[in-house]
């Protein structure tokens, strides 16, 4: 693996580190990212993507080439990209202070007709499906994990139908903003996370946000203040503000928990409803006072 790599990109490597199923390869100079991908179109539609967006001042890792020219290099069975993350990968990020990256990447992609189609509730009906699929196989047995499943997933059944309200209400619009979003955003928020160009999805800006949001309320930090600035700073429509409150509360933290406990954030807080519900009517308050949005009919607050 380690020569072959020295070999397609030409590179005197000190050190290679295994990261999941990616790579942090050290030179003299920098630190390299290799990624390993799955979707060749997004990739090649990323390069064009990042080196176009380059032009606006926006900064993300770039794509390097390896000595055939090429983007995307194959190890083995496997398809990978290089990314050069400088030396600074590792320095935590203030993700109120990035929203830049957001509005940038929103006026781009609808500068340029990008036609988004949201398929947030479609996606949750089948990681639900697929995790009662994934109980029954393995037979989980952990007495003190099992029975927040139900609640857990009886949340998620809420938030679709809730979804569903959302757009027979309001529908998306032009007026939503779109932008480059990550799978998952976690705190603290490096540097190699945040602008790792293959974790780019083009969603509703407010998923990252979300995501942020409820990494807060887990890792014991102040949600309150974030949020606020947030719906300060941001004029969003009933449409987003919705689909904001709806990926704050969906509980992916605990069912990435639940599916891969080996390789996931853990907090007590997972276990612990009551404070859960307290966060969800607090969240409720705080997008209220700023847009009036629906409730879920459960959550009295």
């Amino acid at each position: 693996m380690i020569n072959y790599v020295r070999y397609v990109y030409n590179l005197d490597i000190n050190k290679i580190e295994k990261i999941n199923n990616n790579y942090l390869i050290c030179t003299d100079s920098t630190h390299l990212y290799l990624v390993e991908v799955v979707n060749h179109d997004w990739i090649n539609y990323m390069n064009i993507l990042n080196q176009s967006l380059n032009t606006y001042y926006f900064f993300s890792y770039k794509f390097l080439r390896n000595v055939y020219g090429d983007i995307i290099t194959k190890v083995g069975d496997k398809n990978y990209v290089l990314m050069d993350v400088m030396n600074d990968y590792n320095t935590s990020i203030d993700l109120m202070e990035n929203l830049d990256f957001y509005r940038v990447s929103n006026n781009y992609l609808k500068s340029n007709n990008y036609r988004y189609v949201n398929n947030w509730i479609s996606l949750w009906e089948s990681k639900i499906d697929y995790l009662k699929a994934f109980s029954n196989k393995n037979n989980v047995s952990d007495i003190r994990i099992q029975p927040f499943f139900y609640y857990y997933v009886g949340l998620c059944s809420s938030l679709i139908n809730y979804l569903k309200k959302t757009d027979s209400l309001y529908g998306y619009s032009i007026k939503d903003q779109i932008s480059l979003c990550h799978r998952r955003i976690d705190i603290p928020i490096t540097k190699l996370q945040f602008f790792n160009s293959v974790d780019y999805r083009v969603d509703l800006s407010v998923r990252d946000i979300g995501e942020y949001i409820s990494s807060l309320y887990y890792d014991g930090s102040d949600f309150v203040n974030e949020l606020n600035y947030y719906l300060k700073v941001n004029n969003l429509t009933p449409y987003s503000a919705a689909h904001l409150f709806a990926r704050i509360i969906y509980p992916s933290i605990f069912l990435d928990y639940y599916e891969n406990k080996s390789k996931t954030l853990f907090s007590e807080k997972l276990f612990d409803i009551d404070s859960y519900e307290k966060f969800m009517k607090k969240t409720y308050e705080i997008i209220n006072s700023y847009v009036n949005i629906p409730i879920i009919e459960w959550l009295k607050v």
